[in-house]
Formats: C-alpha cells, sequence, structure tokens
C-alpha cells in the first residue's frame, strides 16, 4: 500500500543517515589513526597525550573566534580529537609540510619568514599558543615578531611553551608574560626542561 511505501522509504532515509554517520566517524578515526608522527630532523619534539589535551582544552576554554598553534603540531593534532565548537576556528602555522592534508588549517611558516603570514589571518587571533622550534634568541625573537602580527588586539592571550634556559629573553621578548606552574611534558622525554608561560592567569 502507500502508507506503506512511504513507511519503506523513512526506513531507508533512516538509514542512510546512520550509514552517513557512520562513515563520516570512520573517515574521521583514521585521519586521527594515521597522524602524523614526529620528525626530530625537523626539530619536533611532541608533547604527551596528555599535555597536548590539556593545552587544547585549555585554548577551546580561552578563546572565542580563533585558535593559532604556531609550531605546536601536537596541540592541533589534538584539537582535531576533540573537534572545538564551530565557532571558534584553528590553524597550525608549521614548516613541516605534511600537515597541508589539512587544506586551508595549515599554514605553512618558517621562522626565518617571520613576516610572511596570509593578509586575511593577520590581527585576528584571540589565542596562540607557540613552541619556537629552536632553543636561541634569535629564533625567540622572530617568533614574537610572528605572534604580533597574529594577535588581533593587546587583550588576546598568548601561552608560550620552550625551554627554561630561554626564560631571560621571554622576559625581553614577551614582557607581559610570567611563567605558569603547567608541566610539560614530552611525549619521548627530553633533557631540556621546559616551561611554559602565558599572559593571563588560567582557571585550571
Amino acid at each position: 500500500s502507500e502508507d506503506r511505501m512511504s513507511t519503506e522509504d523513512d526506513d531507508q532515509v533512516c538509514l542512510s543517515k546512520e550509514a552517513l554517520a557512520a562513515l563520516q566517524e570512520f573517515l574521521v578515526e583514521q585521519q586521527l589513526s594515521d597522524s602524523i608522527q614526529e620528525d626530530w630532523q625537523l626539530s619536533q619534539f611532541w608533547y604527551s597525550n596528555e599535555t597536548a589535551d590539556n593545552l587544547a582544552a585549555e585554548a577551546i576554554e580561552m578563546s572565542k573566534k580563533r585558535i593559532a598553534c604556531v609550531c605546536t603540531p601536537s596541540v592541533f593534532q589534538a584539537l582535531l580529537r576533540v573537534s572545538p565548537p564551530p565557532s571558534i576556528e584553528y590553524y597550525l602555522f608549521e614548516y613541516d609540510n605534511r600537515f597541508s592534508r589539512y587544506g586551508d588549517q595549515f599554514v605553512f611558516y618558517d621562522y626565518n619568514l617571520h613576516d610572511d603570514i596570509p593578509e586575511k589571518l593577520r590581527n585576528s587571533f584571540d589565542y596562540i599558543v607557540v613552541d619556537p622550534p629552536f632553543l636561541s634568541q634569535e629564533c625567540l625573537s622572530k617568533v614574537a615578531q610572528t605572534v604580533k602580527l597574529l594577535l588581533d588586539s593587546p587583550q588576546a592571550k598568548i601561552v608560550l611553551l620552550t625551554g627554561a634556559v630561554m626564560e631571560p629573553h621571554i622576559q625581553i621578548l614577551f614582557p607581559a608574560l610570567h611563567r605558569t606552574n603547567f608541566e610539560v611534558v614530552h611525549a619521548r622525554g627530553l633533557s631540556n626542561p621546559f616551561l611554559a608561560a602565558s599572559n593571563y592567569t588560567s582557571k585550571r
């Protein structure tokens, strides 16, 4: 009968939606399981999952529109895992072109070309988490100039992660930042003690 055909059609629509949802979930899981691994030759020393997840959660909690992950690919991957609300965009500024798989969310970044930032992304981020790739004053200085280009206002929040040996230079190049008690743990361990500094007081 017509009623039965209508019911069968509805069932088919429901099944199609369920199948689509299952497919989307599978693709996300496959993408994450095929996540890019750190490359020490590119000076990549990634955080433990717990550290990356905590940094990602903090970014989502404090941001209202755009998060910039500057040389922090493990934080970017943590954001992919938790999927921030649609109102928050997040981008990775990174030298490693393997991350180009993420399309417009990836921005090729070479700290030596610190002002080579797409115009549409300049002065548009209210939260930045940054880890300069090298423990040198030159690198920190150039990354600091990049951060200034990305900030949308003086009230934008910054979290800087780097070797503790860089603390004297942080006080000069990032005078608004102060050292926090956040413990930075790397997935494969590092002999260099690390610190986290920010320009705000976390609620965590």
